[in-house]
């Protein structure tokens, strides 16, 4: 089934739910109703798995076990915009008993991303747009980072889009300030691989693998430098793409 036809069969669902997460939003940050933070993860975690099914990608994770149990901050590199779903939707935990919880997860995201419906979606997790004043994204990469923090939560921030995988740049300068706070840095890479072509199979679907790495432990965080940081991250995300698993 195509794209289109696909999107306009479940138009409907898609519209319900976009309007369950405004609804939520709008109740949390304009009338300032108590919400959790794992609610509003849970409900916007739903709406993930719905946009990758509604678009044909499935996703293998690989490296599960590696995440701390503590808050985090996960960095990763980008393909394309459906990555934030993408992984929001790897986090979920594949193991929960009833008496679990999923992880909740807030992103800080550039200002290219920033639109009414994105304002919704990841408005509710508490999720920081950048700017462009530099001050001014510092100030609020600090703030995301505190309330990750607060909430035991893990946040998420992707490398600007790069398509050719052989290196990474990020819209601030995000080392020093990790550093700082002393959380782990998880690192994460996200690999397109070939679309299932399978014949006797009626739906193309485009596999996505992801891979979480061993975390960068909050005690070598603190005693590195911010260079020797991003230069093990960076390194770590792009070996993947070599077979270096």
């Amino acid at each position: 089934m195509i794209i289109k036809l696909r999107i306009a069969i479940f138009s409907i669902i898609w519209l319900f739910k976009i309007r369950k997460i405004r609804s939520v939003w709008k109740k949390y940050y304009k009338k300032k109703v108590e919400l959790s933070p794992q609610y509003r993860s849970d409900l916007v975690l739903s709406y993930s798995k719905f946009i990758l099914k509604l678009f044909g990608i499935k996703i293998k994770v690989f490296g599960y076990e590696n995440l701390p149990k503590n808050a985090s901050i996960l960095i990763s590199n980008q393909n394309q915009f459906s990555d934030h779903f993408a992984l929001f939707s790897a986090l979920e935990n594949p193991s929960k008993a009833e008496e679990d919880f999923n992880p909740i997860v807030s992103f800080c995201l550039e200002k290219k991303r920033y639109s009414r419906k994105n304002k919704w979606i990841f408005g509710s997790l508490d999720s920081q747009f950048l700017a462009e004043n530099e001050q001014e994204n510092l100030k609020k990469f600090q703030n995301f980072l505190k309330s990750i923090r607060e909430k035991r939560a893990y946040g998420v921030i992707f490398a600007k889009e790069n398509l050719h995988d052989t290196e990474l740049n990020f819209p601030i300068e995000i080392f020093e300030t990790i550093k700082e706070s002393g959380l782990a840095i998880v690192p994460v890479s996200i690999k397109v691989v070939k679309k299932n072509t399978d014949k006797n199979q009626t739906k193309k679907f485009k596999n996505i693998e992801i891979f979480i790495h061993k975390p960068i432990k909050p005690g070598a965080v603190i005693s590195q430098t911010s260079k020797s940081l991003s230069l093990a991250t960076k390194k770590t995300i792009i070996d993947f793409y070599k077979g270096e698993k």
